[in-house]
């Protein structure tokens, strides 16, 4: 489900992918999103710059950190350089994806740094 497709949806991610639940599984609850189960969670960060150009850094909201944190393993960041796109939509070229699986947790086990600018 794409957060995002009617405007900013405030969520702390742009992708969740459910899986939906047979009409005969007693999992879940009443209400809205019952009827699924929720696999994972994409944030995406995108630059125009192709990624051996570009500054490695990109911002992360505190809503996004701390999303992050409770998200453990689900969430995913995509990182995507090079991202051009012509007026009608195409892409120019072809860009670099990479990504990172469970930020808090590659940042807890010292993996990965976080920078802050004042």
């Amino acid at each position: 489900v794409w957060m995002n497709e009617e405007g900013e949806s405030g969520e702390p991610y742009d992708i969740k992918l459910v899986q939906k639940r047979s009409a005969g599984s007693d999992e879940g609850g009443a209400g809205e999103g019952h009827n699924e189960r929720v696999i994972a969670f994409i944030e995406v960060k995108a630059s125009k710059v192709k990624k051996d150009g570009a500054h490695p850094l990109f911002s992360v909201s505190f809503n996004e950190w701390m999303f992050a944190q409770r998200a453990g393993d689900s969430l995913f960041i995509y990182r995507v350089h090079g991202m051009q796109v012509e007026e009608g939509g195409a892409l120019l070229e072809v860009p670099e994806i990479s990504r990172l699986q469970n930020p808090y947790g590659a940042w807890k086990r010292q993996k990965k740094p976080i920078y802050m600018v004042l």
